[in-house]
């Protein structure tokens, strides 16, 4: 490779522009979602822990029954994390991020809950009066999740 003779400004200016479009995903440009899901506390408002963070920042989804998430929406996960009693009753609030391409797509098959019966492998759009990105998962989105979780992402937070 030779260098070609460009300002400084210029050089780091495209070096800026790659690092921010290309996040090592093969080279391939893409963009991130977070997904929220607020567990623990104490009954009668506690909620499962299913999704672990190791050290590293990876993530574990435990069992394959409906697992409600938010995406993009952290404002909705505080009031689940009030509403299950915050720090003070052992509640936390997970969070990683996934590509945009499957967040488009589970908003994109998202159902009414009432038509989840009919439709079990479409994830059901839960609290729509709360929050836009409320969503029940069936098991085979939740192994999309899974799989598709960026790796290095995933965070425990008790705000």
């Amino acid at each position: 490779m030779t260098d070609v003779n460009m300002p400084k400004e210029t050089v780091a200016a495209l070096k800026d522009f790659t690092n921010k479009v290309l996040k090592g995903r093969n080279g391939k440009a893409f963009e991130d979602a977070t997904v929220y899901r607020t567990q623990g506390g104490e009954l009668p408002n506690a909620s499962q822990r299913r999704i672990l963070v190791d050290e590293n920042g990876n993530i574990k989804i435990e069992g394959d029954k409906m697992l409600f998430v938010t995406i993009d929406d952290a404002a909705h996960q505080v009031y689940f994390y009030e509403k299950r009693g915050g720090a003070a009753k052992n509640a936390e609030i997970i969070s990683f991020k996934i590509p945009a391409s499957l967040a488009k797509e589970i908003k994109a098959n998202g159902i009414e809950q009432d038509l989840g019966k009919s439709n079990p492998t479409k994830p059901q759009i839960s609290d729509p009066t709360k929050s836009t990105g409320a969503y029940g998962l069936p098991k085979e989105y939740i192994q999309k999740l899974q799989e598709q979780a960026i790796k290095g992402t995933g965070k425990v937070e008790k705000p």
